[in-house]
């Protein structure tokens, strides 16, 4: 059992789920990885449900190799998205996280960070904003599919967030 969740206040939760070749392995215990950031995103949502509360909005998005506009220089099968934004039916919620599936392989967290803080921004709020992500590997792509700069490149979008009070 878990303590539900209590906010005092009204709160944005943007869950980033990687969906790259890595969470598509299988565990010691025969789950695949993605299968275990489903499960735990799912879970906070329970949590969330359990509280009682319904003033805080979630959204998903879930990130393949490269962003979801710009030169697709990738297959469209390689596109992060936003599964589902800001929002508090949370039983949407649920079923937009346990709809994420494996794709293609490539790891954009730039991407899944961008597309996460982005859908907190919009529409604008005075609301508290958190971006949770759930992933296991190490970026090897940006926002156009390319593989240089991956690294510093998510680290800054994380910090784009921050500046924006996510």
């Amino acid at each position: 059992t878990s303590t539900p969740i209590v906010c005092v206040g009204s709160v944005d939760i943007a869950i980033v789920i990687d969906r790259s070749s890595t969470m598509n392995t299988t565990e010691t215990d025969g789950r695949k990885k993605l299968v275990w950031a489903k499960e735990a995103a799912v879970g906070l949502v329970d949590n969330i449900i359990a509280s009682g509360r319904t003033n805080i909005r979630i959204s998903v998005s879930s990130f393949g190799a490269q962003g979801n506009s710009g030169t697709r220089t990738l297959a469209n099968t390689y596109d992060s998205t936003l599964d589902i934004g800001p929002t508090n039916n949370y039983q949407a919620v649920k079923t937009a996280i346990n709809n994420i599936v494996y794709r293609q392989s490539g790891t954009c967290i730039q991407c899944g960070l961008r597309i996460g803080n982005n859908s907190l921004l919009t529409p604008s709020t005075t609301n508290s904003k958190f971006v949770i992500l759930l992933s296991d590997g190490m970026a090897n792509h940006v926002w156009d599919g390319t593989t240089s700069s991956a690294k510093s490149l998510a680290i800054a979008e994380a910090n784009g967030g921050r500046a924006n009070g996510i």
